[in-house]
């Protein structure tokens, strides 16, 4: 499960801008903590 959360939201980053924040949920509460801190670093590289 986690794999496919992973290459759903990794798609959903790449494809588009206004799929980046229902990726970044996904990924926050996928419960995996790869992912969140994947999303984390997503978030401040947005905001650097």
């Amino acid at each position: 499960m986690q794999v496919c959360i992973r290459r759903i939201a990794t798609l959903l980053l790449q494809n588009q801008l206004s799929l980046q924040q229902p990726a970044l949920k996904l990924m926050a509460e996928s419960g995996d903590e790869q992912l969140l801190q994947l999303t984390l670093d997503q978030i401040n590289s947005m905001t650097a």
